[in-house]
């Protein structure tokens, strides 16, 4: 185990107040460093379920979940509007009982857009309003495997 123990430099600022310096190992307010960060993904990906990565990780449940939620935030910092000429859209069902998500995905980059709650209508049009005006005037096909929605 290699534990890092370091006062952080602050500053007073007369308009601002106190700030802390934020450290380039780590994120603000992140007891990990990023390159941790990023073996805890890795971890999450090979398991079934956030709880299995929690035990291999030795953290709490808690513990993992802020790490992914920072790291989500992170990737959609970083995320330009790039444009995008298919889409699909579809429901995913997940967990035990009849709850679900709709997914919005880029379907020549392989990646995820949007998510949302339900499979519903508005769920629907909450996905598709992401797209700015000019990805959407880019866009030249969709395909959607859902309800009427």
């Amino acid at each position: 185990m290699t534990e890092l123990i370091a006062r952080l430099p602050c500053c007073r600022c007369p308009e601002h107040g106190v700030k802390t310096i934020v450290p380039p190992l780590a994120g603000k307010h992140s007891r990990f460093t990023l390159l941790f960060e990023a073996f805890a993904v890795e971890v999450l990906q090979a398991c079934r379920t956030v709880k299995a990565a929690a035990d291999l990780l030795g953290l709490s449940w808690d513990a993992v979940q802020m790490i992914m939620d920072r790291v989500v935030a992170r990737g959609l910092e970083r995320r330009e509007a790039t444009p995008v000429k298919y889409v699909g859209t579809d429901e995913k069902s997940f967990g035990r009982g009849q709850d679900y998500i709709t997914v919005l995905v880029d379907l020549d980059g392989s990646r995820v857009l949007d998510v949302a709650p339900e499979r519903t209508q508005a769920a629907a049009e909450s996905v598709l309003a992401t797209l700015s005006t000019e990805q959407r005037q880019g866009v030249r096909a969709v395909a959607a495997d859902m309800l009427p929605a």
